[in-house]
């Protein structure tokens, strides 16, 4: 997606690259891990999703914040992180287990 002239001047230092390696650093590479745990079969990969999933929450709350532009795309991403949150999170009868 391309940007405007004026949601260009509202990034920090009006720069689309370091947009672009921030939103690998902080989506990209947290998903990336999910992938590799669950493929790997690693017992970590449920608390990894749901890192992964708030991390992609709190980029699209912080797109808001500084770009102040509502597109189709972000509620699909709210709703896709919280779906891989959901994964991670351990099943409500673990939980009660846990708790006795």
């Amino acid at each position: 997606m391309s940007l405007s002239l004026a949601t260009e001047d509202r990034l920090p230092w009006q720069s689309s690259i370091l947009a672009g390696v921030a939103l690998a650093l902080v989506v990209g590479m947290p998903m990336s891990v999910v992938a590799l745990t669950a493929a790997h079969g690693d017992p970590r990969t449920a608390q990894t999703a749901m890192v992964a999933g708030c991390a992609l929450v709190g980029w699209i709350l912080l797109q808001l914040v500084l770009l102040r532009e509502l597109s189709w795309l972000r509620p699909v991403c709210v709703i896709f992180a919280v779906a891989v949150a959901a994964l991670g999170a351990p099943p409500l009868l673990y939980r009660k287990t846990l708790r006795r």
